[in-house]
């Protein structure tokens, strides 16, 4: 089947084609494994909110991976489809506010768990955008997302944080009852360890209290993991402080013993590439090794888009630097560096237009993870280019807020199906290099989902 086929258009794909191999290749794959995923984002799910009907779902254009840093991927999804024994593979994007919203990660989390099956929610944050989960916080909580620039303290993966003393402060979690990640058989809290740290207690829909502590000792690290194992089913944890001291809570993961894909969605509001730089490694570090993701996305560009006071060369070294500093905390991980979409702003005439190193600050960033040999996919090409988002203001309904720079909800479906349908087609070419045996990549094993959830 020619890779052009491959397709993540909103209509409903022919679920009966089969992609073809070369005549004397071998057949390693069963063939619903190149064509789950194209079926999956083609499927008759609608978008979640709106029509997206008549935006760009489909695109010629490929993800840039010279150094096949995502085949270890290709290799994951097809343990995973073929319910391989302990094979899964969790994804966590990081990002701004695109992702902060938490509208398209839900969209690639939704059609990523149709195909491939649903390991849990993943890592919900305090703050933000949290969909396919219910988070409640009522009573005195402090919840804070990290300066832009020369953060100090503590943040956590998310890049925010929930800070309270009293026990009437309380924090309520459970899935979503009618989505994909519906069911959970553990509950991982991620809290800062600190001097003077009070105790977090915690119990399972109307059970007994139980205790964890916050304080720091000598030698331990300043991130901390306590989990909650549950039978396997719909769950809902509580959690408050229990009185003797400050608590500050970093996330919740919701993961279930099961093969599939479990999404994180890690995002904050005007975040671009550098401000990680000043995040504190020791703690986000930990914790997104403990998420151990397969892939990691790396999602920024629009706010330095619309800084035009900034110098794309610094782009191109802050997005290495991330992209180092991830390998550094999850050394088998493959990282995919997702250009901005596309966004205007207005110009001395009081019109919306292009913003003047929009293009260049897209090249730094495909520089940057080139350098840093992780993968690229240029998204904004794939949209329809620059002034796209012009014509989504202004369709019926529309796809993107007049503010020109954020996405309804529909919008941010296209968007996701987009990338879906270029990891479809990535998929479909590393099937097709792996009925080669001179060509069959050298992957890892999948991840060892025992560790401690």
């Amino acid at each position: 089947m020619d890779a052009s086929a491959v397709t993540t258009a909103v209509t409903t794909a022919d679920a009966s084609a089969t992609p073809s191999v070369e005549a004397g290749a071998a057949e390693p794959y069963a063939p619903e494994l190149r064509v789950a995923l194209r079926d999956e984002a083609a499927g008759d799910d609608p978008p979640s909110s709106s029509d997206a009907a008549g935006a760009a779902t489909t695109s010629s254009v490929s993800i840039e991976d010279r150094s096949l840093a995502l085949d270890p991927v290709y290799q994951a999804m097809a343990q995973t489809l073929r319910r391989t024994p302990g094979a899964a593979l969790t994804v966590s994007v990081l990002g701004d506010s695109h992702t902060e919203s938490d509208e398209f990660t839900s969209r690639l989390r939704r059609r990523l768990g149709a195909a491939f099956g649903s390991a849990g929610r993943g890592f919900v944050a305090p703050a933000g955008g949290a969909r396919d989960v219910r988070r409640a916080f009522s009573g005195p909580w402090t919840i804070e997302r990290a300066p832009l620039r020369r953060a100090t303290g503590a943040y956590g993966l998310g890049l925010s944080r929930a800070i309270a003393r009293a026990p009437t402060a309380t924090l309520e979690i459970e899935p979503c009852a009618r989505c994909e990640s519906s069911a959970a058989s553990s509950f991982t809290l991620y809290f800062h360890r600190q001097n003077g740290g009070g105790a977090i207690e915690y119990r399972v829909d109307g059970g007994a209290w139980q205790r964890a502590s916050t304080a720091l000792s000598e030698g331990q690290s300043r991130a901390g993991f306590e989990t909650v194992r549950v039978a396997e089913g719909h769950h809902r944890l509580t959690v408050r402080p229990a009185g003797d001291g400050p608590i500050e809570l970093h996330g919740v993961a919701l993961e279930r013993d099961a093969n599939g894909v479990t999404l994180d969605s890690a995002g904050t509001i005007g975040a671009q590439a550098s401000t990680l730089d000043s995040a504190d490694w020791t703690v986000l570090g930990p914790q997104l090794s403990r998420r151990n993701p397969r892939l990691v996305l790396l999602w920024f560009g629009t706010n330095e888009s619309a800084n035009r006071h900034l110098a794309p060369d610094r782009v191109e070294r802050s997005i290495t630097a991330l992209v180092q500093r991830v390998r550094t905390a999850v050394p088998t991980a493959a990282v995919l560096v997702l250009g901005p979409p596309d966004l205007a702003l207005r110009d001395g005439q009081g019109n919306f237009a292009q913003p003047q190193q929009q293009l260049a600050i897209l090249d730094a960033l495909r520089r940057g993870a080139r350098a840093a040999n992780a993968a690229y996919f240029d998204l904004l090409t794939a949209m329809g280019g620059p002034a796209t988002i012009i014509s989504w203001v202004a369709r019926t309904p529309p796809l993107a807020y007049r503010d020109h720079v954020h996405y309804r909800p529909a919008g941010y479906d296209a968007l996701a199906d987009l990338v879906l349908d270029a990891l479809a087609r990535g998929y479909e070419g590393w099937a097709r290099r792996a009925t080669r045996p001179s060509a069959a990549p050298d992957v890892t094993a999948s991840p060892d989902r025992s560790r401690d959830r």
